[in-house]
Order: structure tokens, then C-alpha cells, then sequence
């Protein structure tokens, strides 16, 4: 009989360690050996499970790294992103401090300029609002380029809150309008700056000031910490640039809370600003006025390039500087106005711009034998005693090296040698002579060169002061191939060959035998007028002293003295005060004429004032520099006080 009860026993769940899921244990009579077979062969890639894994690892590296890098590496720049959002710091531009004369006469003040900027955030891909801001200032008539303005934007980074300029140079009257509307523009700014009015250009002051010109990007970059806006102008060239950090003063800060369209909700805080130091100069504005007229008359006769100087020898204060030819640094804060203007100083191969007073180079021709005959006379090359005979030149083998004079002067001591300016002389103390004489050598005169600061700045507040150059054996082989000969040296030692010199170290050597023995740094910054009105006086800074002996010096200083008396500057004598000068005329090369030096300081026993003078190809110091300076001296000792 057929069972009608079947057992049934419940499967279990085993599982299996090594694969890792569970079976069903099933009965002995329901299993199936050869499927269960099958089942168990069945097993997992491995390699994928390798690859998943890396994969996940991979992904949570770059999380990692990311979240890292934005919230570490960059957290500074999306913070700021962030508050830019909210917390706006607005800079205010301080008045600029003026400047004066040493008669307090006003040589540069300011005048409102307003800017109309945009900010690049408020108008992220708005075409509408840009559109809107267009029509607003075409109505307004505001005159500006659009394709301009939509490059700007378009260039700009989005991301800043940094004003880019739309125009500059508006007028007061457009500045009062726009004010009245330009609050339904968040993106508009309208920036106040300090435009400049510079004395009348006939002053002969405008490489003294300098001028001011926009910042330009890379600038910007390199001064944002200094709370410089993009939109900023700037010192360019002169004592604008040297003291533009005391002139600028220190720029206001209000922090303000805006929304998302750019709009001013809140003030947060304000610092307040402190207006710019005005800077008071040694300079006399009007004696440089009357120097700047005669000196670039008579080079208009020449080459029209010219340099003049005229300092206190006691404190190497600047009471004048010129540069011929001279130019309006007017021009340049008006730029729309003047291009064409600008663009011809630019162009002109006179080089108005160039300061020659303290950037030009030039050999230095006898005035140079002032430092020879000091560098002999403390070397004991020679004595107050010394004679050489000047015959009107000197041979070695086939070379002969002439005197400006034909026959000679005849026996020459050192204070003769100078007053007459006799080559000859000079040949022997540089060079020798043989064995019959032993003179200072290339190294000893370079040496003594050096310390009287040829081949050196002298430090003058004013950019880009040229050292001159002092040449050397090393030099001339290395450039020229060629050996340094006897004839360098005798060159050398009347102050021609490679040697270079600038006005301003010509002046400083004036200066150190007129006050018998101080090297003295020349500024032309006098005081400073700071925020508060308190007037701080500039101390006389000593670059060398005791270079020569006293004894030496009055030598050096009775050639000069009888320069005046029987020598080169003769027409001198009829001056007010007593002086003490130097003639010089210095071969220019190149089948030019020769230039024109002259130095001189008065009076001769208690001197006020050194003056140095050189005019490009101006032939002759006696001739065409020397008249220039009397006519100065005559001014400044007999104009009022």
C-alpha cells in the first residue's frame, strides 16, 4: 500500500565561509550531486573586486584631495568670494600733499578729477544691466567708447571686486549728475582722485616734480597691499615717484554690507583717511626760473641740450635744477587733451624727458683736474713748490700729447696749473714722465676717483641717478682687446678718454674744496609738512670726509681763486661777491663739437652757493657756460631778500 505520509525535513542555512553566501542543505533524496557541483564552481572575478576597490579608494583620494584644496589651498580666495557677497571695503584716495618752493611758493596742488568705474561681480553676464548702464551714460552724454567698455568686461575677471575704469577726466558738473542717479546702478562707481596743476613750465621745474600717470596692471598687482585701487594714478618720474608713498598719505577704508545685486545696505566700519605730507624744497622756484631761461636760450645756440645746478655747499641742499630742453609736465594729467602734445616730447630727439642733470654722461674735461691735483698733492706727487715746465705738449716716441695753449705757459706750480688749466701738468701728475717724474698711475687715480664718488650714485631724491664710469686696464681688454697704454693714462688724467661724469658729481666736487672738505649727499627735500601740520626738517647727510688734507684743499682752492683773478674765468671779477671757478671743455667724439663746463661757488671765503654748468657741444666752458653763471650769481646776490 502506497505511503500516504511523506517526511519532509526543513532546509537549513549553512553558510559557506569561503564564498561567502548561503546554501540550502536539502535532503539526501531531493539532492542533486552533479548541480551542486556546478554551484560551487561558480565563483567571483577577483580582479574586478581588485578594481572596485581601487576604484573607490581612487575616488575618495580625489575627494579628499579637493576638499583640501578648496577649503586649505583656497579658502582665503572663496571666503572672500563669499563675503564679496555681503562686506565690501570701499577705499577713499586721501588728498595729495602739495608741494613747495623754499619761499613756501607753490610748485604743484590739486584739483578734483573724478573716474566712473565699473564693478566686474555686479555684472556678471548681465546683458540687460549693461544695456541699462549704456543708454544712462549716452543720455547723460558721457563720452566713451561701448565696443571699449564691452571688452573691458568681457577681459575682466568676474570674480573681482576691484573698480575697472570706464572713463576719467570728468567734469565737476557732469560728476554732480551722475551722483544724483548713479545709485540705481550698483555696478557704477564714481571715484574721486587728485589731479595736478604744476607751475607754469617756464620754471624750468618739471624734472624736479615729475608728473603722475595711471597704475597700470602690473603695478596694481605688485602695490594692493598698499591700498592701491586699479583706477589709481600714480608717481611717475620725479619727486612725484620718489616721495609718492608720503605724498599719497593713508587711504580710508569703509567696510559696508551689500546684497547679491551690489546694493549698500549697511555701513560696517570706517577708517578714516590721513591726508598726503606736503614736501617743502631747498629749491628757490624763481632763481630757477631765471637760470632755466638763460641757460636754455644760449643752448638753443648749440645743441639745445643743456643741464644746470645750484647747491648750498654747506648742506648740499638743491636751490636749483635744470634740464634743457625743459617740458610742461602739465600735459600729463590731461592725456586725452594732449596726446598729440605728449607724443611729440616722446618723439623728440632732443629727449626732453631726460633729466641731464643727474642722468646724463659726459666726459668731464678739465674740470677733473681739480681731483688730480688734489689725489697729487696728498699723494706727494707734488708740492705747492712743484714746477713743470708747460713747453705745449709732451712727446713719447712718436705720440705727442698737446696743451690747449701754442708754445705753452711756461713753469707751472699747482695752483697755476689750475687757473690756466695747463695740460701738461696734469700729464705729469697722472702719468709721469719716464724717470724723470713719477706720477699717480691708472690705479691711484681711479682709487682716489672712487672716493671723491665718480663711478658711484650720490643718492639725490630724484629716480634713475647715473654713476658715470671710471675705466680700467680689466675694461679696455675685455672690450677693445687692446692693453691699457701711457696715452690712457695721460687722457685719463685731463679728464677725457672713457671717463664719464654727470653734472650733479661735478657739482659735488665743487662743493667739497668750497666748504674745505665735506662730501655732502644733495636732496632737494627740505622738510616735511606731515597730516597734522607738523614740519619736520631734513638733516645734512655726510657721504665722505677727510679725502684730503686742509693744507691741500686751500691749494686746490687758490688755483680756483686765481682763476678768477688772472686765469680762464676772468670776467667773474666784476661780480658783487668774491669766487672761485673752473673752466672746462671736454671732446665729445664723433666729429662734434666739444661740451661746455663750468663750475663755481661764492664767495670765495665763506661760500653760499656752488653752481655747475654744461651745455651739449657748447664749444667752450670760458665762452658759452661761464656767462650763464655769472648771470646767476648776479641774481641771487643782489634780488631782495
Amino acid at each position: 500500500m502506497p505511503n500516504l505520509f511523506v517526511i519532509e525535513e526543513k532546509p537549513q542555512k549553512i553558510k559557506n565561509n569561503k564564498l561567502g553566501f548561503y546554501n540550502q542543505q536539502i535532503s539526501s533524496e531531493s539532492f542533486d550531486f552533479d548541480s551542486k557541483k556546478e554551484a560551487l564552481k561558480v565563483t567571483i572575478n577577483q580582479t574586478r573586486v581588485v578594481i572596485f576597490f581601487v576604484f573607490i579608494i581612487l575616488f575618495l583620494l580625489i575627494f579628499i584631495y579637493r576638499a583640501f584644496y578648496l577649503q586649505i589651498l583656497k579658502g582665503d580666495y572663496w571666503y572672500g568670494v563669499a563675503e564679496g557677497n555681503r562686506i565690501r571695503i570701499e577705499k577713499q584716495v586721501p588728498p595729495r600733499g602739495v608741494i613747495f618752493d623754499r619761499n613756501l611758493k607753490s610748485l604743484v596742488n590739486n584739483s578734483p578729477d573724478f573716474i566712473l568705474s565699473f564693478v566686474p561681480f555686479d555684472l556678471v553676464n548681465d546683458a540687460t544691466e549693461i544695456s541699462r548702464i549704456v543708454t544712462f551714460l549716452q543720455q547723460e552724454k558721457i563720452i566713451f567708447s561701448v565696443d571699449e567698455l564691452y571688452e573691458k568686461i568681457k577681459k575682466t575677471d568676474h570674480q573681482s571686486i576691484e573698480p575697472v575704469e570706464i572713463i576719467d577726466q570728468i567734469s565737476y558738473e557732469q560728476a554732480l549728475k551722475l551722483m544724483m542717479q548713479i545709485e540705481n546702478f550698483p555696478a557704477l562707481r564714481l571715484n574721486y582722485i587728485n589731479k595736478r596743476n604744476y607751475i607754469d613750465a617756464r620754471y624750468g621745474l618739471a624734472h624736479v616734480l615729475g608728473y603722475m600717470g595711471k597704475m597700470d596692471e602690473n603695478s596694481w598687482r605688485s602695490m594692493q597691499k598698499k591700498d592701491y585701487l586699479l583706477i589709481d594714478w600714480i608717481g611717475k618720474s620725479g619727486l612725484e615717484k620718489v616721495y609718492e608713498e608720503k605724498l599719497r598719505g593713508v587711504v580710508g577704508r569703509k567696510e559696508v554690507e551689500v546684497n547679491a545685486r551690489g546694493e549698500i545696505k549697511k555701513n560696517i566700519s570706517n577708517k578714516k583717511i590721513v591726508k598726503g605730507s606736503s614736501l617743502i624744497l631747498g629749491v628757490d622756484a624763481d632763481f630757477n626760473a631765471f637760470l632755466a631761461d638763460k641757460l636754455c636760450t644760449a643752448a638753443n645756440f648749440y645743441s639745445a641740450k643743456a643741464a644746470a645746478l645750484a647747491t648750498n655747499p654747506q648742506n648740499g641742499e638743491i636751490l636749483a635744477l635744470v634740464s634743457c630742453p625743459i617740458y610742461n609736465n602739465n600735459y600729463f594729467n590731461n592725456t586725452l587733451l594732449y596726446k598729440a602734445e605728449i607724443e611729440n616730447l616722446l618723439g623728440d630727439k632732443k629727449q626732453p624727458l631726460f633729466n641731464r642733470a643727474v642722468q646724463g654722461k659726459y666726459p668731464a674735461g678739465s674740470i677733473f683736474k681739480l681731483a688730480m691735483a688734489a689725489a697729487g698733492l696728498q699723494e706727494k706727487i707734488i708740492t705747492k713748490d712743484t714746477k713743470i715746465n708747460s713747453t705745449g705738449g709732451l712727446s713719447i716716441g712718436q705720440w705727442f700729447f698737446p696743451d690747449w695753449k701754442a708754445g705753452g705757459h711756461g713753469p707751472t706750480n699747482v695752483t697755476k696749473a689750475i687757473a690756466e688749466s695747463v695740460n701738461t701738468f696734469f700729464y705729469y701728475v697722472g702719468g709721469g714722465f719716464g724717470d724723470e717724474f713719477a706720477g699717480l698711475g691708472l690705479e691711484r687715480i681711479v682709487s682716489y676717483a672712487n672716493k671723491f664718488y665718480f663711478n658711484h650714485t650720490l643718492g639725490i631724491d630724484l629716480p634713475a641717478e647715473a654713476s658715470g664710469f671710471l675705466p680700467s686696464q680689466e675694461w679696455k681688454k675685455k672690450n677693445t682687446g687692446e692693453d691699457w697704454y701711457i696715452g690712457d693714462t695721460y687722457h685719463l688724467s685731463i679728464g677725457q678718454g672713457d671717463l664719464t661724469v654727470t653734472p650733479l658729481q661735478i657739482l659735488a666736487l665743487t662743493s667739497y674744496f668750497a666748504n674745505g672738505g665735506t662730501l655732502y649727499q644733495p636732496h632737494l627735500l627740505k622738510g616735511l609738512i606731515d597730516g597734522k601740520n607738523i614740519t619736520t626738517y631734513v638733516e645734512a647727510k655726510v657721504l665722505a670726509k677727510n679725502i684730503i688734507d686742509s693744507n691741500n684743499i686751500e691749494l686746490v682752492r687758490q688755483g680756483m681763486r686765481q682763476a678768477v683773478l688772472s686765469g680762464s674765468a676772468s670776467s667773474l671779477q666784476d661780480l658783487p661777491v668774491t669766487s672761485a671757478a673752473k673752466t672746462g671743455t671736454a671732446q665729445s667724439g664723433n666729429n662734434q663739437q666739444p661740451h661746455a663746463w663750468f663750475t663755481v661757488f661764492a664767495p670765495f671765503e665763506n661760500p653760499e652757493i656752488a653752481i655747475t654748468i654744461l651745455i651739449e657741444n657748447g664749444v667752450e666752458g670760458s665762452t658759452t657756460a661761464l656767462p650763464i653763471a655769472k648771470d646767476a650769481l648776479s641774481w641771487y646776490f643782489t634780488r631782495p631778500k
